[in-house]
């Protein structure tokens, strides 16, 4: 592909305003100041401590930056990518790592998150061969741009609060700083600076603990509480792709 192909492939996704605004220099810079603002106001309530506050504060951050993987196994025509923002060094960087931290040991007790193909292949251990299981495979698509941000949030707040095992004030923390990441994801591509609305940047730190809690809340209102739960043998999911042995008719 050429360059100037890649280039315009990038600026027509950044086009889609259902999941990137543009905005002016003036508002990053805003956005900016209040996120500094609110970690000094922090430090001077007793909510977070010296150590954490200098962790969390970038004196001089950089805006990130945005490139595509093309998406090769979805065919040529058109050529779809996977858009992956670079952002070490911005604004949000440590407050995503602040939350990826303290949520690790929550993601993974999840019942049904694989986290690589050993571990599914490990918890396959029904009998795959039985002709009466049907096999389906589910791929989320375009899953971290997808979720909205509102409803993402409510859910994410409603399982840490109900699961999670953390404290009230780092809960309350976690939430906040969630939602700080979520809204303030600026991107600056070809001269311009643009905003996802929509979802959790692909390349932040906290992308896969936020959509696994999210989409937990989804399986476990609209698969494992339902009436057809006993027909469904196995289920697990890796990020936005899901397998389940269905044991019954189709």
């Amino acid at each position: 592909m050429y360059q100037q192909d890649y280039e315009n492939h990038l600026h027509d996704m950044l086009q889609n305003t259902s999941i990137y605004e543009p905005v002016s220099f003036n508002e990053l810079n805003i956005s900016v100041d209040k996120i500094k603002y609110s970690l000094h106001d922090h430090l001077m309530q007793g909510v977070i401590d010296e150590k954490t506050h200098n962790y969390l504060l970038v004196p001089k951050p950089r805006t990130p930056t945005i490139f595509g993987i093309p998406k090769v196994h979805k065919g040529l025509n058109p050529l779809k990518f996977c858009p992956i923002v670079v952002g070490a060094g911005g604004i949000t960087e440590p407050l995503s790592k602040f939350v990826d931290h303290h949520l690790k040991k929550y993601v993974t007790s999840l019942p049904y998150v694989c986290k690589d193909s050993w571990e599914f292949l490990s918890a396959l251990s029904i009998d795959v061969n039985n002709t009466n299981l049907l096999l389906a495979t589910i791929d989320i698509v375009e899953l971290f741009p997808s979720i909205p941000h509102t409803q993402g949030l409510d859910w994410f707040e409603e399982m840490l609060a109900i699961e999670a095992g953390l404290n009230n004030n780092l809960t309350n923390l976690i939430i906040e700083f969630m939602d700080t990441v979520l809204h303030n994801n600026f991107i600056f591509s070809n001269g311009e600076f643009h905003r996802q609305r929509s979802g959790v940047a692909m390349g932040a730190p906290c992308t896969t603990a936020y959509a696994n809690i999210v989409l937990h809340k989804w399986e476990t209102v609209h698969i494992h509480s339902t009436v057809w739960r006993h027909y469904i043998k196995f289920y697990k999911r890796f990020l936005d792709d899901i397998c389940i042995l269905w044991e019954g008719s189709r």
